[in-house]
């Protein structure tokens, strides 16, 4: 779970600043919460426009999963994304490693109703 806020008809989530649903166009500084899965987090090692930049700071092996716990700019805490073990190799990941993560799958909600 991520907080942000809703501003100029975006929402922000650390860097990234996707739209926000229409009916919350006219709000300034409106709270909000964004809901994302671990393996809905992408990972990508260039940077597309949109993403956040970050650190890899432990790789964890689960079973068929990788999990990466990232550090990145604009959140307080680790984001934690899992990503398959083939997605791993292809990317040659390591601690330590700058990586850029999108949260384009992100459900953003407003209080009890989604936004």
């Amino acid at each position: 779970m991520f907080h942000g806020r809703v501003r100029n008809g975006k929402v922000v989530l650390g860097l990234h600043q996707p739209n926000a649903h229409r009916e919350l166009n006219g709000h300034e500084e409106k709270r909000g919460q964004a809901f994302i899965r671990p393996h809905d987090i992408g990972i990508r090692r260039i940077w597309n426009g949109n993403d956040h930049p970050g650190v890899i700071r432990d790789i964890r092996h689960t079973g068929i999963q990788i999990t990466l716990e990232l550090e990145c700019a604009g959140f307080d805490t680790p984001i934690e994304a899992e990503i398959s073990r083939e997605a791993w190799r292809k990317l040659e990941l390591s601690k330590g490693d700058e990586v850029f993560i999108t949260l384009d799958k992100a459900l953003l909600f407003n209080g009890d109703c989604e936004i």
